[in-house]
C-alpha cells in the first residue's frame, strides 16, 4: 500500500470516527440541555388529548414563562402532525410565525421555541399551542417540559433540525437544506463547508490534485446520501397517510381536504353533464384551479388570470357560482347579490363551508 493510499485510508477512517461521534453527541446534548429554567410554569398536563378540527388544527391554552424559552413535547400520533409552534397571547387566531416547526415527527419529540417576552409577566402569562395535521387525527401529550435557551440546547437544535426528516418539496428534486430556526441560529451547512474546506487546502497542500479528485467525491456523496435518506423517509412517509385508503379519497388526506370535501359535496347535490354550468370565482390561482379540478368532470368554467367571474350577459337563471377566498365576488346577504366589480346577480346561497360558498344564480 502506497502513501497516498494509506493517507486516503486514514481520511476516510477519520470521517468514519467524526460521524460515530455526531452519532452519540445528540443524547449528551439532549440531557445536559434539559435545564429547567427558574420561571418555568407546568406544561401541558400529561395524557392531554387533542383533536384536529375538519381543517386540520387544534389549539390548547397554556402558562407560559416570560422569557424565551423552548417546550419538549413527547407526543403519541405524531405521525398525524405536520407542524406546530407556539404563540404568545393574544394574538390573531391560528397565526403562523416565523417559529413553526415542520414534520413528519417520526420519533414523538417536538422542540418548540417560544420567542419573544410576555407583556405582563408572572402567572399571568400565557400562550397557545397549536398543531396542524390529518383532520380529525387525535394527538395525546405523553409528556413535556420548559427547557432554558443555552448554548447547549442551540447545538441540540442544530442537530435535530440537521438530522429530523423535512417533507419533499419540489425544491427537493435537486436540492437538499438544513433548517435553521431562528432560536438557535446555527447552520450545519457552515460546520460542514469549513470542514470540507480545511480538510481539502491541509489535503491539497500535502498530495496536490489527486487528493482533491478523491475529497469532491467524498463531498458529493456527504450531500447525496442524506438526500437519498429524505426520499425514502418521504416515501414511507407517504405510504404511512395513504395504504390502504381508496385512490378516490386520499385528496381527503391531503393539505386540500377542505377544497376536495366541497367538491364532492357539490357533486353530490348538482346533475352529472353539461347542462348545469359551475362557475369558480377566486383570487387565489391555487384555490381556484384546484377547485375547479377536483369538481370535474361537471361542466366548469375557471379563468387563470382573468376576472374571475364573465360579463353578467353570460350568466343565466340555473347557473352556479363557487367562490372561493379570497375573491373580489362579494355577497350581500341582505339583499341576496353577489357582486363582482360593476355587476351584479341576484343569488340563493345554497351552502357554505369555511372560506367556499355555493350559489345558484336566480
Amino acid at each position: 500500500m502506497g502513501e497516498y493510499s494509506r493517507a486516503l485510508c486514514r481520511s476516510h477512517l477519520a470521517a468514519l470516527w467524526i460521524a460515530a461521534l455526531l452519532s452519540g453527541i445528540q443524547p449528551a446534548l439532549a440531557e445536559a440541555a434539559a435545564t429547567l429554567p427558574a420561571d418555568a410554569p407546568a406544561g401541558p398536563e400529561p395524557g392531554l388529548t387533542l383533536k384536529l378540527s375538519g381543517r386540520g388544527v387544534a389549539a390548547h391554552g397554556l402558562p407560559c414563562p416570560a422569557s424565551g424559552q423552548i417546550l419538549r413535547l413527547r407526543v403519541e400520533g405524531a405521525g398525524a402532525l405536520e407542524a406546530a409552534w407556539l404563540e404568545r397571547l393574544p394574538t390573531a387566531a391560528f397565526r403562523q410565525t416565523d417559529a413553526r416547526v415542520t414534520g413528519p415527527f417520526r420519533n414523538g419529540v417536538i422542540l418548540l421555541p417560544l420567542s419573544g417576552v410576555a407583556a405582563a409577566a408572572g402567572p399571568d402569562s400565557r400562550c397557545r399551542l397549536v398543531l396542524r395535521g390529518l383532520p380529525a387525527a387525535e394527538v395525546t401529550l405523553v409528556a413535556s417540559d420548559w427547557q432554558a435557551v443555552t448554548p447547549l440546547t442551540r447545538l441540540s437544535g442544530m442537530w435535530y433540525d440537521w438530522t429530523g426528516f423535512r417533507p419533499w418539496r419540489h425544491a427537493s428534486i435537486n436540492s437538499h437544506s438544513a433548517v435553521v430556526q431562528a432560536w438557535h441560529g446555527l447552520s450545519p451547512n457552515v460546520l460542514l463547508g469549513v470542514l470540507f474546506v480545511s480538510v481539502g487546502i491541509a489535503g491539497y497542500w500535502r498530495w496536490r490534485s489527486r487528493f482533491l479528485l478523491w475529497w469532491m467525491l467524498a463531498g458529493w456523496l456527504a450531500l447525496d446520501l442524506p438526500w437519498q435518506w429524505r426520499l425514502l423517509e418521504q416515501v414511507e412517509a407517504t405510504r404511512d397517510r395513504f395504504a390502504g385508503v381508496p385512490a378516490a379519497d386520499r385528496p381527503g388526506l391531503t393539505d386540500d381536504a377542505d377544497l376536495w370535501a366541497f367538491a364532492e359535496r357539490v357533486k353530490s347535490l348538482l346533475p352529472a353533464g353539461g347542462a348545469t354550468r359551475i362557475f369558480v370565482a377566486s383570487s387565489s390561482d391555487y384555490g381556484g384551479m384546484r377547485t375547479a379540478y377536483y369538481l370535474y368532470p361537471l361542466n366548469v368554467y375557471w379563468r387563470r388570470g382573468g376576472p374571475e367571474l364573465p360579463a353578467s350577459s353570460r350568466l343565466r337563471a340555473g347557473d352556479h357560482i363557487v367562490v372561493v377566498q379570497p375573491s373580489q365576488v362579494r355577497f350581500l346577504p341582505q339583499a341576496g347579490r353577489l357582486l363582482f366589480a360593476d355587476q351584479g346577480w341576484s343569488v340563493r346561497l345554497l351552502f357554505a363551508a369555511d372560506d367556499i360558498g355555493l350559489f345558484e344564480v336566480r
